[in-house]
């Protein structure tokens, strides 16, 4: 079964499109047999302040050393901003993701800025965008039809399991013998006006069932504990 509410909307994607970017740097490993364990170098200048990055944080104002596997891990784990764009760059562009994602049959979304330009400017939010259904659709391209080779499945499954953000929202509602993979996104408020504040990923049943789902929330003046709970909520329904 298939249910959406109200996704005839834009709703910003916010980190959401982290897994975007993802897919679209591990299809480009893919074609060009680039390893994920394959060192490279983050210049400190690319080190952005002002912006959400744990590994700024613990490796302050220096060139870092890093696989690209350790790269992806802190986008789509600890949703770094700034590893979030190395990612973009590496995949060639904000519009050479779209294309990457769009050809695998993925509609219904767009993907034109970096973390760097939202925070440029906020209204820039609304420019990646997409409906919850195509969110879910891509969701199940990724865990339901092997888009990726198995390494990569597996190297990019367990992050989004691992997440380490959005641990007030589906993820509470559920029972702790569910797994979910998913990634979440937030945004900050503008003349006291949230964004958005979105969660999206795959929730795993005891008995193996998989359930793809996709909470978009925008422009509210809700706190973001009440929109977190309604993502709890809407988690009970589905699994209760």
């Amino acid at each position: 079964d298939t249910i959406t509410v109200n996704n005839n909307v834009r709703y910003p994607m916010m980190s959401v499109f982290k897994l975007h970017v993802a897919v679209a740097a591990l299809l480009k490993m893919e074609q060009e047999n680039i390893p994920a364990d394959s060192i490279v170098t983050i210049s400190k200048e690319n080190m952005l302040f002002g912006t959400y990055s744990p590994l700024r944080e613990r490796f302050p104002g220096q060139d870092i050393r890093i696989s690209i596997g350790d790269i992806m891990r802190y986008t789509i784990s600890e949703s770094d901003n700034n590893t979030c764009d190395w990612l973009i760059n590496f995949a060639g562009g904000a519009d050479r993701v779209e294309k990457s994602i769009k050809q695998l049959g993925v509609t219904d979304f767009e993907i034109s800025e970096t973390e760097s330009s939202m925070h440029g400017n906020p209204e820039y939010c609304y420019n990646n965008w997409s409906t919850p259904l195509s969110t879910a659709l891509f969701l199940r391209k990724i865990f339901a039809e092997n888009i990726l080779s198995e390494a990569h499945f597996a190297l990019l499954s367990n992050m989004m399991i691992d997440s380490q953000t959005g641990l007030d929202k589906i993820v509470a509602g559920l029972p702790t013998s569910f797994v979910f993979a998913h990634k979440t996104g937030s945004s900050d408020r503008i003349n006291g006006m949230l964004i958005a504040d979105n969660d999206a990923g795959v929730i795993f049943s005891p008995e193996g069932q998989r359930i793809y789902v996709a909470v978009y929330i925008m422009n509210t003046m809700q706190s973001s504990e009440n929109c977190a709970a309604v993502m709890k909520k809407i988690a009970e329904e589905i699994t209760g």
